[in-house]
C-alpha cells in the first residue's frame, strides 16, 4: 500500500515538476523512507530484545518457583490421585521449552514475532498459574 501511495505522489509530482526536481524529490522520498524504515526495523529489534530478557527473567523466576515446590514437596505424602510431581516435571518441560524457543523471538518475522509474543504470553501465564496453584 504504502509503495502504491509513494508512486502516485511520484506521478503527481512529476506532471508538476520538471524532470529534474522530479528526480531530486524522488531520491529525497526513497532517503526518507528508507530512513524511516530503518528506524522502525530498529525500534522492533530493540522491543523484541527486550521482550527476550523479560521471558528470561520470568523463566528464572518460574524455574526458582519449581525448585521450591520441589523441596517442599520432597518425600511428602499427598492425597490419592493427586500427585505433585509429575505436575512439576510437566510445568518444567514448558519452561524448559520457552527457554529453547526464545531465540525465535529475534529472528522471526513479523507476524511470527506477533504470534510468538502471543504465545510466550499464554505459555507464561498458564505456568504461572499452575505454579501459584500447587503453591497453596
Amino acid at each position: 500500500m504504502r509503495k502504491y501511495v509513494l508512486i502516485f505522489f511520484l506521478g503527481v509530482l512529476a506532471l508538476s515538476c520538471s524532470s529534474e526536481q522530479t528526480e531530486e524529490i524522488r531520491d529525497d522520498v526513497e532517503r526518507k523512507f528508507s530512513e524511516t524504515r530503518k528506524k522502525a526495523e530498529q525500534l522492533t529489534r530493540q522491543e523484541r530484545e527486550e521482550y527476550a530478557r523479560k521471558i528470561e527473567r520470568e523463566i528464572e523466576t518460574m524455574q526458582d518457583r519449581l525448585n521450591e515446590l520441589k523441596r517442599n514437596h520432597q518425600g511428602r505424602k499427598t492425597n490419592p490421585g493427586y500427585e505433585v510431581e509429575p505436575q512439576i516435571q510437566d510445568l518444567e518441560k514448558k519452561i524448559d521449552d520457552m527457554r529453547k524457543k526464545r531465540q525465535e523471538i529475534l529472528t522471526s518475522g513479523e507476524k511470527q514475532w506477533q504470534d510468538l509474543k502471543k504465545r510466550f504470553d499464554s505459555t507464561l501465564e498458564q505456568v504461572r498459574e499452575k505454579i501459584d496453584t500447587l503453591s497453596d
